[in-house]
């Protein structure tokens, strides 16, 4: 970003739209095609925003093949973790069950614990904390659905990956991390 706050010229813009919205198509594409040959729940809320930054801020450390994975892993984890802690393991989803403050107690501190732990190892991926949310809401919480999250995050994360680097829009697999956060 330029001292203005915006993109450097040829940053952004419909080259990246496009790219985005081809990458989408293939990524999800491929995905869904493995989700009705399999009969899992492959595709999931928070596939959507790990492609789109994977397409559309590859060199970002979001990005990173490392971080997206244990992103998710983490949020998974936080996800069951808060489950277990609140007692709502065997309840059924907020859809069926509804809001109710052992559900929201789950939910904040799932997204707390994913925040904190993703920071704490310097792998941020901001749509990990959708993935914790549905499984902390319940969402998909059986084991089979926990296998497959992490299924479809590893083939996004391949194939997003592979697109980026036969296109050129990443150039590397070296480690991109954030610089540590300033201290308040």
């Amino acid at each position: 970003m330029t001292a203005a706050g915006r993109e450097p010229r040829g940053h952004g813009g419909v080259r990246v739209g496009m790219y985005a919205a081809i990458a989408s198509v293939i990524v999800l594409g491929g995905l869904g095609t493995l989700a009705t040959a399999f009969r899992q729940p492959l595709l999931f809320p928070s596939v959507g925003p790990t492609v789109m930054v994977l397409a559309e801020r590859p060199r970002s450390a979001s990005a990173h093949p490392r971080n997206v994975v244990l992103g998710h892993l983490v949020g998974v984890a936080a996800g069951v973790g808060a489950l277990f802690a609140f007692g709502l393991w065997s309840h059924p989803s907020v859809i069926v069950e509804g809001v109710g403050l052992a559900r929201v107690a789950a939910a904040a501190v799932s997204l707390a614990a994913t925040a904190l732990l993703l920071q704490v190892l310097r792998a941020p991926h901001a749509p990990a904390g959708a993935t914790t949310l549905i499984v902390s809401l319940g969402l998909l919480k059986s084991v089979d659905a926990l296998l497959a999250i992490l299924a479809g995050i590893a083939f996004v994360t391949v194939v997003a990956t592979a697109l980026n680097l036969l296109s050129g829009a990443r150039s590397t697999l070296d480690t991109h991390r954030e610089p540590p956060p300033k201290q308040y």
